[in-house]
């Protein structure tokens, strides 16, 4: 046994050795000359163009005669195919088939030979290289000196015979060995080598023999025996090209013959060619790029070659490729070295933004230029290095300057320090954290120095290397090479707040987008989900919008397959625009403050800038409303068409699935979680980029969710979210809670329903009968389809938001099911997470890399590009491309070959029914297609592997597997019999038996073994090249050798290329598209035709890609010029030490980009400065005069040669402008996110982590350093809450309280004003706090009501009221008076309770009206008064409330225990307290007190003083879910305080609590910051109700008021709508034309949601009904209108369907069409309408209703009406348990025959219900029964009308219910009536308000 050792020599840098003469006779040309001789016939190739070729050249021309800007590239073009038809290429075959027995045994006795040669020669070099006696064997034997084998052998043939490791060989060596051994020893080494490389030449020809005999024995036909026999022909005549003769002896390359060796291959003439010119290059020091065919063995052959030949042990080198082909490349290399003749290590360099450059990572890659290892990394790994280290360097100069700054500060001896982690506000640099460097240790700036050491010294490593660039065209592509670093602070993006007016709807910049796309969505669907489609402009722009896209789809210029996409931007343009543009239309014009009409509007939406009026008019509009106009534009013109042109999944897309597994444990943003992400192809998102501009990635991630829907993590979230929302509304039940009710309403418009809720989204406790009554039919006439599917319908029916478990994954996921394409769902989570969470905020500026770094001087000097598509959009370093002399020209000829490539026509298609056309096809009882490869991404949906599953499943048969690639870039194969996915080495399948996936990524350089007489199926896409197809296409490698190609061609790719052809050729379109058509008839001609047509509109694609990428190349060239200065003085050793001086600061700061994503706010129109000026300015600014030591220059001269490079590209810059497609198209990485960003939020409530990484909105502090020394408790005596006690309490008054900002311990503003009762415990916050140390708050959990002493209660008033705020509330009182001047009559009793009420002071108003008799009244300067100051409101001085710890709490509670047995008693008798709870409140509970002791609640005289107390607290607990009467309680109670120093207050207060910093504007609490006091909002209401009694006096509904005030039809009223209507009811009475314009303005906010500059007819009837927190609608005593008697005879009686329980303010089912004589309004009603009034009045049909009055009721003897209680006993079961029962009453009306005179069916009566009953028997009880005396009677007619008339007038109907349990409380109609009992149901759903009545109130 020997011992194996590595090889003794390591160089490769023996460039020639020569060869024997026998050997070169034998392996000079063609090793196997005899046979091919013998068995070999050539045939010579046709010489010319075949029909497709010239074809194409006649396209070619044409296209040249048009397209300037593509010159070069046709001609290049064309000359290429007059290359390929100069040289046709020679074919050879086997002389005869018969022969092929012959040639079989004549190959395995020239490899029995050669193999016997090569053993021979091997046995011969190792007996010469180991001679020697015994001692010499038994030291071979034993290991002390190596045994030299082949292995040794081969190496040492590479290596220089005065290289080190030669010499080192030669000390090993017998001394016997002289030179003429030694030559003798490397002539028997290449003998083994050449024998060895010719056997497995023979063993390939064998196989290729083999696979004919198979073929001729098969059903493969002629053609197959031919092209196998053209394989073997191929295989014996392979010619070896790394012999050449030099003078009379032959000479070879050593390491060229080992690489054939290692690889069992022979290299061809191009590849050797090719490996020479590299080599030449590389050694000069220069980068070059050269083409190379598909398929010639660029990633197999050349890249391990040249790594092979350039890797030493001073030069790295580092083989670079997309990402895509990472894997594959890595895996043939790793293959290629794995000999241990070349044992190379095959590293992977990866690096981004998040990895830390350690000595470690250096480390490897010094052993990996030591080992002469081949290190492959994709672009982005390369380029980070470069970014990194400047990022580095900008952060320690930051932190350098701020060390400066406080040194400075220090040595000045000031008393003023800034804290360590302030930093210097001023003096701010480009690029740096404005909110401050976080604080950092030496150490961590040490960390960052040697990081800065460790990248400069990873790049001097890259300097002296050589970098290998395959797919050259893709890694230097000016669009899709640049890598984005944003830096700096991270501001929010513009306009995704309120605007400057705060009424505006919130988030614009996100809004106005959502509702342009919901439009295409509706139109192109025939749905809208979100829009206002209500209004009649809506509905227009709508319809003819969905026409034009109906168009679009007959005439192939939009596609809706996947989804919508839009293919002609013309098409847009002209038919799409104007209606898009009457749609934004509406939702701008709010924003725009009424500056234009909306006919001027429109027009300018449409032009994109306006002419010289709308220029006039636009002068005084706001900031806000240019931004807004210019926003839309932007929009509008440029963002829609390039979005809608886009694909889902293979240009954009959410992450979902795997990728988001494969992340969850690493770093991830939230942007990237949450935002749409740049897709490299299909299904293929990039792996760390982010759209760069904010409108694209708003508008990619709403329509990724719009089409992809929610995930299930989504649905997660935005159920938190809407439960936040829910619990932050606790005041409120939870059907009237705004989350619940848009809860209900996402699922409604999904087609399900809630629990509890109608199938319409309404509360069953509020639906209306007739609701009921239809949905109870339609049930009936569907019920036994719903019988039928009853599971099913449960499980459509929702919890409830309140009652949804969300840790329960079944709930969960039916909620999932509903919600996923939910529109609602959709927008409530982008709106309120999405993009509310910090992924839109932007920083001011970046770091770029591009192509110019990846092959400039700042990384590797000296680049090797190839690739099989090259073009020459190359940076300046690269030069110029080298084309191959006919490459291109080849591909041309072999795709327009008929026999080479057919075409099929589409029709109307799918994804899926592409895959079964190709799963089905069939062609000779065989799948016609062994391959699909979807260049054109148009298989979307599925994932690689679903594909797979797929087609196997739908056809395939006679294939036994699919291969495909999976995520990570393997080969794999799912298998037909186990359907279990193997790889491909295992999977046993040959390429005849197996199908192959090529998905959209991997059709370019993923090499795949086919058959050699196979068809593939290839799609195509609009956006498509000649490049892509080419490379998709020569997937199939013989491609023209037997293989071919079948395009599959959709409707849209073929009216697209006969768009652009025909505008070339100057035909019409149509004319064309018919001539085409007319060659069907000719199947030859029109193939021909099509792929003619095909190529020449891809080359028209790339031409124009061409054009824009080179306008992009041009400005990047330009910074180059600067960019790679800077970079050469940054490459000093001691770069970081040396930040301070000039130059390399200008040279850190000129690597920076500004970015700025503000929307302008130029008027539309005013003209903007070209690319070419702004890129003159540019170099002016780097390039212009200035002293060279602070400059990046070296001198002048540098200077000057760049200042003319700069000229002449800017000249090619002229009149160019800037292209969307690539400011569009950016892409970003951004940095790393902070530690708190990076955790993940639980559910508070539930306190249990439903999932790992739900992101939430974070709940933290500021990050300040707080104390928490000194918070021991103080005890405090009781006895100090007796009156007159000399204790002293820890009370201090709530206005002295503020809390330390912690900046130079500074305290925020006390908020003075407070009222006085209102105080604070030291327990809680000690007030010397404030000034000494930043403390955390906790909530104010329990407080203290307490009253020293009830004798020294005192009215508490308020006198200091100003002369505005008494203007403003006299004018609040005179809306309600009507507007007269005489108001001496005063306010009546029931006006002061109805005008009390509005106001939100209902039981104030009670408690006043109270003192007052019937006639009575109180003036309007009393009541002014009582209102002023605060007397109305009965708050008491010496009532005092405190806010306690509760540890103060606790014990004050067991004190209140003891008290009630202490004896004697511990606290005077007139003192008194009261233990509060607040949350007892919050939660929903009616009262706050938990325990009390003394006389503190009996002396309280109103709760109004409570009430102002805990809104209050809740205030300081910075509490945000305030109802509208808690914000006006809170905005009366903070009157006296500074309006300007309420929001301050309150955020520093907040900043101290673990609060969501929810942006304060989105709260209900924006009032109290905005608004002095509530007299505005009194005004408001005021002006309400007065328009509520209008209504009522002119008997009109609010549905029929809006439909008469709206008087275009367009359902929405405008401001001056409203006026309009307001001023013909008459009520603008009293008031000036300034004030009643502003009270219109309030009430027209007060009525529009979310700020819109419209109302529509539900808000307006919202507007019109009463508080959903109040019981009852308004009496009929009330101002409303004044009592009506109505008398009706038989001769003028009413519609018998009449119910007078209905009310005029209250809509939502229809009155009674009946107009009785009214009579005159009360003196709070307003004038009798005018003429004009009357006019359209008299247009509507008037409704009636009928009010009760005290007169109405009085007992009599005899009558008309008789009431009397009689014995009821027909009742019928509704529910029982067995023991008690529920029964309901009926055969309230007698329906029998003849009973007498007044009896049966001859008497009008009705008996009432009141309620159900509940006995545990059959009931036998008295009902109320009421007879019409006059019209019962055997005689009589019988009508029912005025028994019905008064019925509802003194029995109404409820006018809804109130749901308890299956129990359900009925609502009265007014305060005039009451209910006296309860109905109950079996199911949920509210029972019919006629089943029962209400009676009056005693």
């Amino acid at each position: 046994m020997f011992w194996w050792a590595p090889p003794l020599t390591q160089d490769v840098r023996c460039q020639s050795r020569i060869l024997g003469a026998h050997l070169s006779a034998d392996f000079a040309s063609k090793p196997l000359k005899q046979l091919a001789a013998k068995f070999i016939q050539q045939e010579p190739g046709k010489a010319g163009l075949g029909p497709g070729g010239l074809a194409v050249c006649k396209a070619l021309r044409s296209l040249q005669s048009t397209k300037a800007a593509g010159q070069a590239t046709l001609d290049r073009l064309l000359q290429e195919l007059e290359q390929a038809s100069r040289e046709p290429p020679p074919t050879s075959t086997l002389r005869s088939i018969s022969q092929a027995s012959s040639l079989a045994k004549e190959l395995e006795k020239q490899r029995q030979e050669d193999v016997q040669q090569m053993q021979m020669s091997i046995t011969a070099l190792e007996d010469l290289v180991n001679q020697g006696g015994a001692a010499a064997w038994l030291c071979r034997a034993s290991g002390i000196t190596p045994r030299i084998g082949l292995c040794t052998l081969v190496t040492a043939l590479m290596a220089e015979e005065q290289s080190p490791s030669f010499l080192a060989l030669r000390e090993v060596l017998p001394p016997s060995l002289d030179e003429k051994s030694l030559a003798r020893l490397w002539e028997l080494v290449a003998s083994a080598l050449l024998y060895t490389v010719r056997v497995g030449q023979v063993a390939r020809a064998q196989q290729s023999l083999e696979e004919l005999f198979q073929e001729r024995q098969g059903t493969g036909g002629e053609m197959a025996v031919s092209l196998q026999a053209r394989a073997v022909a191929l295989q014996l005549g392979e010619e070896r090209h790394l012999i050449w003769q030099s003078g009379k002896a032959n000479l070879y390359d050593p390491r060229l013959l080992v690489f054939e060796f290692l690889c069992n291959i022979m290299l061809r003439k191009s590849q050797v060619d090719l490996i020479k010119a590299f080599i030449a290059t590389a050694q000069a020091g220069q980068s070059v790029c050269q083409q190379m065919l598909m398929g010639e063995g660029k990633t197999t052959v050349i890249a391990p070659v040249l790594v092979l030949l350039l890797a030493d042990t001073t030069r790295l080198v580092c083989a670079c490729m997309p990402a895509a082909l990472l894997d594959m490349s890595r895996a043939v290399l790793a293959e290629r070295f794995s000999s241990p003749v070349l044992p190379r290590p095959v590293l992977t360099l990866e690096f981004h933004r998040q990895v830390q450059a350690t000595q470690a990572l250096l480390c490897k890659l010094e052993a990996a230029q030591r080992g002469k290892a081949a290190v492959i990394a994709a672009p982005n790994s390369v380029k980070s290095i470069l970014l990194r280290r400047i990022e580095l360097l900008l952060e320690i100069h930051q932190l350098q300057k701020l060390r400066r700054s406080t040194s400075a500060e220090s040595q000045k001896g000031s008393w003023l320090r800034f804290p360590s982690w302030l930093s210097n506000a001023s003096d701010e640099e480009p690029g740096s954290n404005r909110s401050g460097p976080a604080p950092q240790s030496p150490r961590k700036e040490e960390g960052k120095v040697e990081e800065v050491r460790i990248c400069g010294a990873i790049l001097s490593l890259f300097h002296g290397g050589v970098m290998l660039l395959d797919e050259v065209d893709l890694l230097l592509d000016p669009l899709r090479s640049e890598l984005n670093w944003p830096l700096g602070r991270r501001y929010p993006l513009d306009m995704t707040g309120p605007g400057r007016n705060l009424t505006h709807r919130f988030g614009f910049r996100y809004t106005l987008p959502f509702d342009l796309l919901d439009a295409v969505f509706a139109a192109a669907t025939g749905c809208a989900e979100t829009a206002p489609s209500n209004r009649r402009e809506a509905q227009s722009a709508l319809g003819a919008l969905a026409e034009k896209i109906k168009q679009g789809r007959k005439t192939l210029k939009v596609q809706v397959t996947p989804h919508f996409v839009l293919l002609s931007r013309d098409f847009y343009v002209k038919e799409m625009l104007p209606h898009l543009c009457d749609w934004a239309a509406l939702f701008v014009d709010e924003h725009l403050e009424g500056a234009l009409l909306p006919s001027d509007l429109r027009s300018l939406l449409r032009q994109g800038s306006g002419d010289a009026r709308t220029q006039q008019l636009l002068c005084n509009a706001s900031a806000h409303a240019i931004r807004a106009l210019n926003l839309t534009l932007t929009w509008l013109h440029h963002l829609m068409p390039y979005i809608l042109s886009k694909v889902h999944r293979v240009s954009y897309g959410l992450l979902t699935g795997r990728t988001l597994e494969l992340h969850r444990g690493a770093f991830m943003r939230q942007s990237r979680k949450l935002l749409a992400v740049p897709f490299i192809g299909k299904d293929a998102p990039s792996t760390s980029s982010e759209f760069s501009h904010p409108d694209v990635a708003i508008g990619f991630t709403i329509l990724s969710y719009r089409l992809h829907g929610l995930r299930e993590r989504d649905v997660l979230t935005l159920l938190n979210v809407l439960l936040d929302e829910m619990r932050a509304e606790s005041t409120l039940s939870f059907h009237r809670r705004a989350a619940c009710q848009a809860y209900v309403a996402m699922v409604v418009r999904a087609g399900s329903r809630v629990r509890g809720f109608t199938e319409d989204g309404r509360w069953v406790g509020d639906a209306k009968e007739d609701l009921k009554k239809s949905r109870s039919r339609r049930q009936t006439s569907v019920g036994r389809w719903e019988g039928s599917s009853e599971v099913a319908d449960r499980r459509r029916s929702l919890w409830p938001l309140e009652l949804l478990d969300i840790s329960d994954p079944e709930q969960i996921q039916v909620v999932f099911d509903i919600l996923r394409f939910s529109p609602l769902a959709i927008r409530h989570l982008l709106e309120k997470h999405v993009f509310v969470s910090g992924t839109l905020d932007r920083n001011e500026m970046q770091l770029s890399a591009s192509g110019q770094e990846l092959a400039g001087p700042q990384l590797f000097g000296r680049c090797l590009g190839f690739s099989g598509t090259p073009n020459d959009l190359l940076p300046k370093s690269m030069g110029r491309c080298i084309y191959a002399a006919g490459d291109d020209g080849k591909v041309l000829q072999a795709l327009s070959s008929t026999d080479t490539v057919t075409a099929v026509e589409l029709g109307q298609w799918s994804p899926c029914s592409i895959l079964d056309l190709v799963a089905t096809a069939r062609s000779s009882s065989r799948p016609k297609y062994h391959a699909l490869i979807d260049s054109g991404a148009l298989v979307t949906g599925l994932s690689n592997s679903e594909v797979a599953e797929y087609l196997l499943s739908h056809g395939l048969e006679g294939l036994d597997g699919v291969l495909f690639l999976n995520e990570r870039n393997e080969r794999v194969v799912l298998e037909r019999d186990s359907m279990k996915i193997v790889e491909l080495a295992q999977c046993g399948l040959s390429p005849a038996q197996r199908f192959t996936f090529y998905d959209h990524v991997h059709t370019t350089g993923m090499d795949v073994k086919q058959p050699l007489l196979c068809t593939a199926a290839l799609t195509l896409s609009k956006d498509m090249t000649l490049r892509d197809y080419a490379q998709g296409a020569y997937r199939m490698r013989a491609i023209g050798h037997g293989q071919r190609v079948e395009v599959l061609m959709t409707p849209e790719v073929r009216s697209l290329m006969n768009k652009s052809l025909s505008t070339v050729e100057k035909l019409q379109e149509e004319a064309r598209a018919s001539a085409l058509a007319a060659l069907k008839r000719k199947p030859e001609a029109w193939a021909q035709a099509v792929l003619v047509d095909l190529l020449a509109w891809l080359v028209l694609n790339g031409i124009r890609a061409e054009a824009r990428k080179r306008h992009l190349l041009h400005q990047q060239d330009l910074q180059n010029l600067w960019r790679a200065a800077a970079c050469r003085v940054l490459e000093s050793p001691r770069a970081e030490q040396l930040l301070a001086e000039g130059r390399l600061k200008i040279a850190l700061f000129e690597l920076l980009g500004s970015l700025d994503f503000c929307v302008s706010e130029k008027r539309p129109g005013e003209g903007g400065d070209s690319v070419e000026a702004r890129w003159r300015r540019a170099v002016s600014r780097h390039v212009g005069k200035g002293t060279i030591g602070h400059s990046v220059w070296t001198n002048e001269a540098a200077r000057d040669e760049a200042r003319a490079e700069a000229e002449r590209i800017l000249r090619q810059l002229e009149g160019s402008h800037d292209d969307d497609e690539f400011n569009f198209s950016k892409e970003q990485v951004q940095e790393q996110e902070q530690e708190h960003e990076e955790e993940v939020e639980q559910d508070h409530e539930q306190e249990v982590q439903l999932e790992e990484d739900l992101e939430r909105v974070p709940e933290a502090p500021a990050e300040q350093r707080y104390a928490r020394d000194a918070e021991e408790a103080v005890p405090w005596p009781l006895r100090g809450l007796a009156p007159r006690s000399r204790e002293m309490l820890p009370f201090y008054p709530m206005a002295d309280f503020a809390v330390n900002k912690g900046i130079f311990n500074e305290s925020s503003p006390v908020l003075s004003g407070l009222p006085p009762f209102v105080m604070l415990s030291d327990n809680y916050y000690r007030r010397q706090w404030r000034l000494s140390s930043v403390r955390r708050l906790r909530n104010v959990i329990c407080f203290l009501e307490w009253v020293p002493s009830i004798k020294h209660l005192k009215r508490f008033a308020v006198f200091d009221a100003t002369e505005e705020q008494r203007f403003r509330l006299r004018e609040a009182l005179n809306l309600c008076a009507g507007g007269r001047d005489d108001c001496s009559l005063g306010f009546g009793r029931d006006e002061v309770r109805a005008l009390c009420g509005v106001l939100d002071l209902a039981d104030e108003g009670e408690a006043l009206t109270a003192k007052m008799s019937p006639s009575s009244r109180v003036t309007l300067q009393d009541l002014e008064k009582e209102l002023l100051t605060h007397s109305i409101y009965k708050m008491q001085q010496g009532r005092y409330f405190v806010a306690l710890s509760l540890e103060e709490a606790e014990h004050l509670r067991g004190t209140l225990h003891l008290l009630r047995s202490s004896s004697p008693a511990t606290l005077p008798v007139e003192c008194g307290l009261a233990l509060r709870c607040i949350t007892c409140k919050e939660s929903g509970r009616d009262d706050s007190l938990l325990d009390s002791h003394g006389p503190v609640l009996d002396s309280v005289e109103l709760g109004h003083q409570l009430e102002a107390a805990e809104q209050v607290f809740r205030f300081l607990n910075s509490a945000e879910d305030f109802q509208a009467r808690e914000v006006s309680v809170l905005l009366r109670t903070l009157q006296l305080t500074r309006v300007e120093n309420r929001l301050p207050w309150w955020l520093d207060v907040r900043a101290c609590r673990r609060r969501s910093h929810r942006p304060w504007q989105r709260c209900p609490l924006a009032k109290v910051f905005q608004t002095v006091d509530e007299l505005d909002d009194w005004a408001t209401k005021a002006l309400l109700l007065r328009l509520r009694w209008a209504l009522a006096a002119h008997q009109l509904w609010p549905a029929d008021a809006f439909r008469l005030m709206d008087v275009g039809g367009n359902g929405c009223l405008q401001k001056k709508d409203l006026a309009t209507g307001l001023e013909r009811l008459g009520v603008n009475q009293g008031l000036s034309q300034e004030r009643w314009r502003r009270q219109v303005e309030n009430l027209f906010r007060w009525m529009a949601q979310d700020g819109r500059e419209v109302v529509f007819m539900d808000e307006f009837r919202t507007a019109m009904e009463f508080q959903a927190n109040w019981e009852v609608a308004p009496s009929a005593s009330s101002p409303s209108v004044s009592p009506a008697r109505v008398e009706c005879s038989p001769k003028k009686a009413p519609d018998a369907k009449s119910s007078a329980n209905t009310s005029p303010l209250r809509s939502g089912t229809e009155a009674p069409c009946a107009a009785p004589e009214v009579q005159a309004p009360s003196p709070l009603s307003p004038s009798p309408p005018s003429p004009t009034l009357e006019s359209f009045l008299a247009e509507s049909p008037i409704r009636v209703s009928h009010y009760l009055t005290a007169d109405m009721c009085q007992k009599q003897s005899a009558g008309r009406f008789k009431v009397k209680w009689q014995k009821h006993s027909s009742f019928r079961p509704l529910w029982s348990d067995g023991l008690l029962s529920i029964w309901v009453a009926h055969e309230l009306i007698p329906r029998g025959n003849f009973m007498g005179l007044k009896r049966g069916s001859n008497a009008v009566k009705e008996r009432v219900v009141f309620g159900h009953c509940v006995s545990t028997a059959k009931p036998s009880v008295q009902l109320l029964e009421v007879t019409d005396e006059e019209h019962s009677g055997f005689f009589a007619k019988h009508p029912r009308d005025e028994l019905s008339r008064i019925l509802g007038t003194f029995f109404p109907h409820p006018i809804r219910f109130r749901q308890i349990w299956y129990i359900w409380a009925p609502v009265p109609p007014s305060s005039d009536y009451v209910c006296a009992g309860m109905m109950c149901t079996t199911v949920d759903e509210a029972p019919s308000l006629e089943e029962l009545r209400c009676m009056p109130r005693p």
